[in-house]
């Protein structure tokens, strides 16, 4: 049945329900129809400018695309489109492969700085990324010069090709004089477009069109010359854009004064005097040591420059000390030989790793305090706990029992936090490079002696984290070997460790290395106040399956908290600082001997007991997210879960109505000892099973998403709770509080509601100057095209209204043939296949005449210059046009008159009694030779010096013969 009507009535009855509900909440019910407040006028406004753009490149392109088609009205080959759209093709591809990667690196780093009005910080990464970017691109310009025609008739000179690869070659040669221009204008627009500067971009691109428009027409209409419209183009493409680029970078340097075009042009200078000796080595190979028809040895002959030039430069750049040379050789060289400081070291070092931390884990006490939650009990307010105190026999019986006061062991004052201060720091600051490779650029927090820095990558071109320890701290070596071992995560969920690195040097301690994310932690996104049952549900779920799988491998975090936990802008869940939180930020622990002695790191943790940490953790994180309260104390911005006065916490639809019933009765098996009314989760698997029966198929990463593109106000209820300041580390890019409605406090038992801020009405600013700018682009467009097409039709009309004035032109007659004979002078023996001439002009382009079969030479073996037909046509007549279908393509030949064209019989003996009057090399199966003079004769010899292979030997032939005159 396709019956639609009754789910629709059903829909509309659904919300028909709702809507008396509604109305009692004091919602109004009011219809819009327009897309204001939906957080899209700012996407729009960038968009509009970026769509100009787009519209004034197709623009040019009509224009460019008219002149390159004008190539084939004279019918010259590959000297128009085809050949400059080939080229282009090769052209770009250095662009695309280093300049558009270091781009795609740069934009969000710069986009965060510009957000930050960080304006030197946005320069440091332009002039980062140009630097790099001419350092492989400037060689890359050189090569293809040089080596432009070699590497036209490589790629594209096989057989009907063959014609157009110098044309092809010479449009390299034009295009390769704009290609650093161009790639470092790439760079100044996506560096506009990371400060939300769709608008500049857009005028620079109309100025670069206008150019290329301008210059095209200089170099194409006057000289008129089909053969080099191709070439042209490329070079008007790149005068374009090296105006364009200085125009550009003049602008974007108004917007960043502390970008110096000084040191990239002395890079550039440094450059080619590297570059320079390779290319002229490079071209003599090419061009001395002639190939001729050979492609693998024009292959050989591009790959052996190549070396030698490329061996040059380096060794030139180390000379003239180009560092950013050097930085690239030694990434390459770095990526063949294992380093025993990598996270991604050696399974031996794994293994000591984990025996070293193993060793920690029993250091620990046999028993420790854990948090409860909740237990039996239905009658009570409150879900109560048993009374444990700590003791070792009831962590050992179950090890979810544990005091509630001893939860948060990580934020806890910790005396020994006063001697650590006493010991030797790390001397960095901004700009310090750790191992040659780390750049620090932000500090993002700095926590028990260790510094948490944002650092670039400066030869992977990626922002990433580095957890920086103080020199000589006794913390390193199971830091490092807790990085190490949990560098074996691989899900995606995970903040990868990257690096774990020990160091030897006075001026900073040992590091490790992670991967870095954009967006939000959960303690920044709790701000605002309890997530929904689905958001909460999916994000735990998430997470307790990245853990169940890490779980498997005796790998835990015993951190797992809001602030560990991050959700990207697009909603998907991260998992940051894997077992090294634990020992980074270590938290003090009773030890029932001895109460006021303090263990650290997972040296706290019993290892019977740790995955059990790790489950109570995501309990908690679930309850956080559903209620807005941290089981364990005021934390992460959060009030404390309230209690029921016997050391119990209340359950979540005790603390918040409308929590849903099954996340509530799930937050107790996890959390409780003694779970009322089902048996208890005990492992993230577990969790994972329970959570997903409630989910069923549900995904909230679009919900995320959404969340943190339009955050919701910060909401308190009766007296605000203070909430430490949100450090970098807590969120990626922080919402500004000028940006976020005013709430307005009524009582602490009213709901809260925020005050929007006003919307005013602004005069709109005096636009008419833009309008002006577009209209003359717009009328200067349309001139070119006016003048190309008018171009265009005045050489069409002249040559109609001059086809007008004279005579008409009689087409050519096609002369009858008499009479066809084979033609084998000496030292042939006469005859080649007499009896086959006369399928020569039979009318059948199937049958013809060929060759005897010749070895080892397509020059008939060697043996004779040439053999043939003899044509006669019966009399005396006016040849000009011979067309012939030959048996194969790839014969070289050539038509001939007899010397004294008023002979009666023609000469058999010698070829050279016969004088050419057209020839054609590596023809086709069908080809025309035309006398440059008409030419009478009786006699014509069709005369074949070079042979097609035929398998392993060679042969030639004629299916057809006409001619006419």
């Amino acid at each position: 049945m396709e019956d639609t009507r009754t789910p629709f009535f059903q829909q509309c009855l659904q919300a028909a329900v709702l809507v008396p509900f509604l109305s009692r909440t004091g919602h109004a019910f009011k219809p819009r129809f327009d897309l204001r407040g939906v957080g899209l006028g700012h996407t729009f406004h960038l968009a509009k400018w970026t769509l100009g753009f787009v519209l004034a490149t197709q623009l040019g392109l009509v224009v460019i695309t008219r002149l390159a088609s004008s190539a084939s009205i004279s019918g010259e080959p590959g000297a128009g489109w085809n050949a400059y759209n080939q080229t282009m093709l090769v052209w770009i591809l250095p662009h695309s492969l280093i300049t558009v990667s270091l781009a795609t690196a740069m934009i969000p780093a710069a986009s965060r700085l510009a957000a930050d009005h960080d304006i030197a910080g946005v320069a440091r990464e332009a002039n980062r990324t140009m630097r790099l970017a001419l350092t492989a691109l400037l060689p890359s310009a050189v090569a293809l010069a040089v080596l432009c025609v070699p590497i036209a008739v490589l790629l594209f000179g096989n057989g009907k090709g063959e014609l157009d690869a110098p044309y092809m070659g010479w449009t390299l040669l034009g295009l390769s004089v704009g290609l650093v221009p161009f790639t470092l204008n790439y760079v100044c627009q996506r560096t506009f477009y990371a400060m939300e500067d769709t608008r500049t971009p857009f005028f620079q691109q109309c100025l670069v069109v206008v150019l290329n428009v301008g210059f095209a027409l200089a170099l194409v209409l006057p000289f008129d010359d089909p053969r080099f419209i191709a070439p042209a183009l490329g070079l008007a493409y790149s005068l374009a854009y090296c105006v364009g680029f200085v125009v550009d970078f003049t602008w974007l340097r108004r917007r960043l004064p502390e970008l110096d075009p000084r040191p990239l042009v002395q890079l550039a200078v440094r450059l080619l005097i590297a570059v320079a000796p390779g290319a002229l080595i490079a071209y003599g190979i090419t061009h001395l040591w002639v190939a001729g028809d050979n492609q693998p040895l024009r292959a050989l002959q591009l790959a052996l420059s190549g070396l030698i030039a490329v061996a040059l430069f380096i060794g030139l750049s180390r000379l003239l000390h180009i560092d950013e040379v050097t930085t690239i050789v030694a990434t390459v060289l770095r990526r063949n030989r294992p380093t025993t400081t990598t996270a991604t070291t050696e399974a031996a070092t794994t293994d000591t790793a984990a025996e070293s931390v193993t060793v920690a884990r029993h250091a620990g006490r046999e028993g420790e305090a854990r948090p409860t939650m909740l237990s039996s009990g239905e009658e009570s307010p409150g879900l109560g706990t048993d009374e444990v105190a700590g003791s070792v026999s009831a962590a050992e019986a179950h090890p979810m029992t544990l005091a509630r006061g001893d939860v948060d062991v990580e934020d806890e004052v910790d005396p020994q936090d006063v001697t650590e201060a006493a010991h030797a720091t790390s001397e960095v600051s901004t700009g310090t490079v750790l191992g040659g490779r780390y750049r620090l650029e932000e500090r993002m927090e700095e926590r028990r002696s260790v510094e948490t820095w944002r650092a670039f990558d400066t030869v992977l071109s990626r922002s990433v984290v580095i957890n920086l320890l103080p020199v000589d701290d006794e913390r390193a070596p199971e830091a490092l070997a807790s990085a190490r071992k949990a560098a074996i995560a691989t899900d995606s969920r995970f903040l990868r460790i990257l690096d774990a690195v020990e160091s030897t040097s006075d001026e900073h301690g040992s590091y490790v290395v992670s991967e870095y994310t954009p967006g939000q932690n959960l303690t920044t996104m709790l701000a605002s106040g309890p997530l929904s049952a689905l958001e909460s549900a999916w994000l735990v779920r998430e997470v307790a399956d990245a853990m169940s799988g890490v779980h498997a491998a005796d790998l835990h975090h015993l951190r797992i908290s809001p602030s560990t936990i991050w959700v990207t802008p697009t909603g998907n869940v991260k998992i940051g600082e894997l077992a090294i939180r634990a020992e980074l930020r270590p938290g003090p622990d009773l030890d029932p001997a001895d109460p006021t002695t303090l263990k650290r790191g997972r040296a706290a943790f019993h290892p019977e007991t740790e995955e059990a940490h790790d489950v109570a953790d995501l309990g908690r994180v679930l309850y956080a997210c559903l209620v807005h309260r941290w089981p364990g104390g005021n934390r992460f911005g959060m009030e404390a879960a309230p209690t029921n006065g016997t050391d119990g916490w209340f359950t979540p639809r005790q603390v918040r109505h409308g929590v849903s019933p099954a996340l509530d009765r799930i937050c107790e098996q996890i959390l409780s000892a003694s779970p009322r009314r089902a048996g208890g989760l005990r492992t993230a698997s577990d969790i994972v099973t329970a959570l997903s029966r409630v989910l069923g198929t549900a995904d909230a990463s679009a919900d995320l998403e959404r969340r943190l593109q339009h955050p919701v106000p910060q909401i308190t209820v009766g007296e605000p709770q203070s909430i430490a300041p949100q450090s970098p580390l807590t969120a990626y890019r922080a919402q500004s509080t000028s940006d976020r409605p005013e709430v307005v406090p009524t009582s602490p038992d009213s709901p809260q509601t925020a005050k929007l801020p006003r919307v005013t009405d602004r005069a709109p600013a005096n636009r008419r100057w833009v309008l002006g700018m577009i209209i003359v682009l717009v009328m200067i467009l349309i001139v070119a095209l006016i003048a190309v097409g008018t171009q265009l039709g005045l050489a069409g009309r002249g040559e109609q209204e001059g086809a007008q004035d004279d005579p008409p032109v009689v087409a050519p007659a096609v002369h009858p043939i008499s009479g066809v004979r084979d033609f084998d002078p000496p030292p042939g023996n006469g005859q080649e296949n007499p009896d086959q001439t006369k399928l020569a002009f039979d009318g059948d382009p199937a049958t013809g005449w060929t060759t005897v079969r010749y070895l080892g030479n397509p020059k008939l073996g060697g043996l004779k210059d040439g053999v043939g037909l003899v044509v006669d046509l019966g009399a005396v007549v006016d040849v000009s046009t011979v067309k012939l279908i030959m048996n194969a393509a790839g014969t070289d030949l050539e038509v001939r008159v007899p010397n004294d064209t008023g002979v009666a019989e023609p000469p058999m003996d010698d070829a050279d009694d016969w004088r050419p009057i057209a020839e054609a090399t590596k023809a086709g199966k069908e080809v025309e030779l035309t006398s440059a003079d008409k030419v009478s004769t009786r006699y014509l010899l069709i005369y074949l010096t070079s042979l097609p292979s035929d398998g392993g030997d060679y042969r030639g032939g004629v299916n057809e013969i006409e001619v006419s005159g």
